[in-house]
């Protein structure tokens, strides 16, 4: 709806927007996902309510991820992530988005790790984004048994940034609570956040090099066994943006 001049009008700039201050009781009291960390424009959101699958599974051949009932961040559902019994299993899903532009870009997304803190294993963000150019790939991983955290340096290694993890209790029905933020201008990270806690990366850099592939945008999750047990993790919400401050 236009604001401050007659909708009909030809000869002066018109507002077709108006922003509030702030969404954040809104956000709660509608039970909207986006509430934790609103900065960013949302233009991808998977809540994995629909009872088809918006994302493909990539595990391992003991590994499944598969919507399900048992606990949900919001809404009724999740995704259940489980491996199979084995070191080197793995269980992944990824979600191709459209092209997207540069400017600083955002993965938020919320998921129980309380299994994965007795266990060696980790909780892995990966995107490779393809701007008809250049190839991208950037991404954080978690060890809550060891305490650490990782990511794609600029030769596309992982490297340790923390190894004194301490984010918060490990239970059934608790959610943590994730956001990664880049910038694809300059190809540095530019921070992590995880529940209350925040990480300052932007020093590091990321793998980028040349790539004339059709443009695209994949983002993947994964969780990575190291032990001979069955591990699982569910997750909730993942929503992708653009413009983040």
């Amino acid at each position: 709806m236009v604001h401050g001049a007659p909708d009909y009008g030809i000869y002066a700039p018109k507002t077709t927007i108006t922003a509030l201050e702030d969404l954040a009781e809104a956000v709660v009291r509608l039970g909207g996902v986006v509430t934790f960390d609103r900065a960013g424009d949302v233009i991808y959101l998977d809540d994995y309510e629909a009872p088809i699958e918006k994302f493909e599974d990539n595990s391992s051949i003991l590994g499944s991820s598969v919507l399900d009932t048992t606990v949900a961040m919001s809404g009724a559902q999740s995704v259940l992530f489980t491996t199979g019994a084995n070191d080197g299993d793995y269980a992944s899903i990824r979600h191709i988005l459209a092209p997207l532009g540069l400017g600083r870009q955002g993965i938020k997304v919320s998921a129980s790790l309380y299994e994965m803190v007795d266990y060696d294993s980790n909780y892995e963000i990966k995107v490779t984004h393809y701007s008809g150019t250049h190839l991208s790939t950037f991404g954080v991983r978690i060890y809550p048994f060891s305490k650490k955290l990782e990511y794609i340096n600029a030769a596309g290694n992982w490297t340790p940034f923390e190894t004194a993890l301490n984010f918060g209790t490990f239970l059934t029905s608790s959610w943590h609570h994730i956001k990664l933020v880049v910038d694809l201008d300059t190809s540095k990270y530019v921070k992590l956040l995880i529940d209350g806690l925040s990480w300052d990366m932007s020093t590091y850099s990321f793998r980028k090099t040349g790539n004339p592939a059709t443009p695209y945008l994949q983002v993947n999750f994964e969780i990575y066994n190291y032990t001979d047990d069955v591990l699982t993790c569910w997750q909730d919400d993942f929503v992708y943006t653009i413009n983040e401050p």
